[in-house]
């Protein structure tokens, strides 16, 4: 089976939900990769994200559904 890989930014998605905030997270290729990783296919996603929380939350998120951040570029 041949390796995908998807190229672009992703975005965090933030919704009201009462007194909080559901966090989510969005993205054409994003959506393409997960999309493509839910099918069984080998995909790899290249973006860069910070070295913050919402990052380290949509990495996770995103390694969890099969996802490889392998190419994530995040600064020291």
């Amino acid at each position: 089976m041949a390796r995908i890989a998807c190229l672009g930014e992703a975005m965090v998605e933030l919704s009201a939900s009462g007194d909080s905030w559901r966090v989510g997270h969005g993205g054409d290729t994003l959506n393409t990769a997960l999309h493509l990783a839910r099918a069984g296919h080998d995909v790899a996603y290249m973006t860069a994200l910070g070295n913050d929380p919402f990052s380290a939350r949509l990495r996770k998120a995103w390694e969890a559904e099969g996802v490889d951040c392998s190419l994530v570029l995040t600064p020291p």
